[in-house]
């Protein structure tokens, strides 16, 4: 349970540092914008292995006993966490997190009209859904956490967005609408999410020793 804690803690540590302000503006000095995001999202990665190993090798204590409606729930929701997901990464966004860089003339479009930090929504669907589905205190502090983490996250995303542009810049930037210029980007980056969803499905019992599509 130790390791458990102290991986827990380093995780929140490090998302929560690097977006300070006075850091993270060092850190872009140093990498360039790009470079920031995909180290922090290399480190992130990393971090949430580490993580969920310690969360594995933990004592079971049970707090509820997962039903098979949770699983149908968890199995049937997935698929939109990991598209929400990879559409945050791979499509820009200058209001949220995104690993692509700003186009020349960006606007709202497709699913960046009805949700504006895919990546943070996708995060947080993934966590709150496996949390439902272990039931054990290990599960609720980690999903349970990072579900949190994730929401809580929108709104320091935002503030922090604000900052960095300006309040008036980015009322602009949330006002651009239009209703087709990124699409075929987005579902390309909904098709990836997809197929990784897939891919842990299929390896799900190798890596973490359950397998979910055996409540199927």
């Amino acid at each position: 349970m130790s390791e458990f804690v102290l991986a827990f803690t380093v995780f929140l540590l490090a998302h929560g540092l690097p977006t300070r302000p006075p850091l993270r503006r060092r850190l872009v000095a140093r990498l360039g914008e790009r470079g920031f995001q995909i180290a922090y999202s290399a480190a992130s990665l990393v971090l949430l292995a580490w993580l969920v190993t310690a969360a594995i090798d933990a004592p079971y204590i049970e707090l509820w006993a997962p039903a098979v409606w949770h699983m149908h729930l968890a199995i049937g929701l997935m698929p939109l966490g990991f598209a929400l997901t990879a559409v945050g990464l791979g499509v820009a966004n200058p209001l949220s997190i995104s690993l692509y860089p700003e186009p020349q003339a960006w606007s709202r479009s497709g699913l960046l009209l009805v949700v504006r930090h895919p990546l943070l929504v996708g995060l947080a669907i993934w966590s709150g859904l496996h949390a439902l589905a272990n039931g054990t205190v290990v599960s609720v502090v980690l999903f349970g956490g990072l579900t949190v983490f994730a929401l809580a996250g929108i709104r320091l995303v935002e503030h922090r967005r604000r900052l960095e542009v300006g309040a008036d810049a980015y009322t602009t930037l949330a006002r651009r609408r239009t209703a087709y210029s990124d699409v075929s980007r987005q579902l390309a980056a909904a098709g990836v999410g997809l197929a990784a969803m897939t891919l842990f499905l299929w390896l799900h019992a190798d890596l973490f020793g359950v397998d979910p599509l055996a409540w199927l």
